[in-house]
């Protein structure tokens, strides 16, 4: 017996065809919706669905829905593009469910100069807690 895909098991189902072609409409929104937003509101501004010509999208907090009301013309004029008749959009406040944690910061690490001046920094400075911060920096670094 040959292993059916899950495109092909999805297909033979009218609802999940009804799904799909929902899910196809809100894709290019999606993208258009964080093209159109500021990057800092990126993590709390999410297209959940659409209801007739108004756009619904989740938002993490009252304040994101009241910066993104004060936004709502040049938003609406971006989305017309990824879709006509995109008309309002709707802002529901769901704190739980856009909320991933805190984004891991990404370090640049030190370069090979940058620990040198430090080096030569702590081996200038009188015993301290300066000097200690910057002999504990140059351990790290230097794993």
């Amino acid at each position: 017996m040959k292993a059916r895909g899950l495109e092909e098991i999805l297909d033979r189902d009218p609802a999940f065809g009804k799904l799909k072609a929902y899910s196809d409409t809100l894709a290019p929104l999606q993208r258009a919706w964080q093209e159109a937003l500021p990057a800092a509101l990126h993590p709390h501004a999410l297209v959940a669905g659409k209801d007739g010509s108004s756009l619904v999208i989740h938002v993490t907090s009252q304040a994101v829905s009241a910066r993104l009301r004060q936004l709502g013309p040049s938003l609406l004029q971006a989305l017309a593009s990824a879709q006509p008749g995109i008309e309002a959009l709707h802002f529901r406040v769901m704190p739980a469910l856009l909320r991933t944690g805190p984004t891991p910061r990404q370090a640049s690490p030190l370069t090979p100069e940058s620990l040198d001046h430090f080096e030569r920094l702590a081996a200038r400075l009188p015993d301290s807690s300066l000097k200690n911060a910057i002999l504990h920096l140059l351990q790290h670094h230097k794993r």
